[in-house]
C-alpha cells in the first residue's frame, strides 16, 4: 500500500494526479510515486488496448507553494440573532474570519523565517473560511 495524502504538506510534496483513478494525492516519496503511477498508467490498459485519451490526462509534478492563512480572527463570542458581533460584522456560520495567501513551501519549513517580509513569495487572497 502507499503512503499519500490527498492535501499537500511540507513533507508530502510529490503528487500525482489521476482523474479517473485517484484524483490529485501527494507522496513524500519520489519513487511511491512514480510506482503508483506505473500503477494507475496500467489501470487504463484494457482488451483492445490503451485508453490513450485517458492515459494522457495523468500528470505528476512537485509542489513548491501552499495556501496558508493569515489576519486570521475568531468569532466573537457575542454575536446577535441575525449572525452579526458588535460592531455589525456578519459571522454567518463561520467560526473564524481571515485572508489567504500563497507560501512558499521553503518558507513553513524554516520557522525562523515566518517573521520576514516574503511578499516576493505570497499573493493574499481575501476570503471567509467555515473552518
Amino acid at each position: 500500500m502507499s503512503d499519500y495524502k490527498h492535501k499537500a504538506d511540507v513533507d508530502y510534496i510529490y503528487f500525482l494526479n489521476d482523474p479517473e483513478g485517484e484524483g490529485l494525492i501527494f507522496f513524500k516519496c519520489i519513487k511511491e510515486r512514480h510506482k503508483f503511477a506505473r500503477s494507475a498508467i496500467r489501470n487504463y490498459l484494457d482488451t483492445d488496448g490503451w485508453n490513450e485519451e485517458d492515459v494522457r490526462r495523468i500528470t505528476t509534478g512537485t509542489v513548491s507553494h501552499v495556501i496558508t492563512e493569515y489576519n486570521v480572527t475568531d468569532r466573537p463570542d457575542d454575536i446577535d440573532e441575525e449572525g452579526c458581533d458588535g460592531e455589525g460584522t456578519y459571522w454567518g456560520d463561520w467560526s473564524k474570519r481571515c485572508d489567504y495567501k500563497l507560501t512558499s513551501l521553503e518558507m513553513l519549513k524554516d520557522p525562523l523565517d515566518s517573521d520576514t517580509d516574503n511578499s516576493e513569495t505570497t499573493q493574499p487572497f481575501d476570503k471567509f473560511t467555515d473552518g
